[in-house]
């Protein structure tokens, strides 16, 4: 995922889905070295822009990393 300028932002890792089956939110992992020390957060769906960037599909989010970074975590449900 990335965000303005084509700065990689983030990493999907789930989908949150409505009980029609609607995709309603993205969970990504953002921020962390090697995946250590990151946190998961969900932003909306809608938010999300779909593109083909030198022949790949990739998603862009208008938000940098420094944003994302200071959001709230997503906290799981048990």
């Amino acid at each position: 995922m990335h965000g303005p300028a084509k700065q990689k932002v983030g990493t999907i890792s789930n989908l949150l889905v409505d009980t029609t089956g609607r995709v309603t939110g993205i969970v990504i992992d953002v921020g962390g070295f090697l995946e250590i020390g990151g946190k998961e957060m969900v932003i909306a769906f809608e938010a999300l822009y779909p593109v083909v960037e030198d022949g790949r599909e990739a998603f862009l989010v208008e938000m940098t990393k420094e944003q994302l970074a200071v959001a709230p975590p997503f906290k799981r449900s048990p």
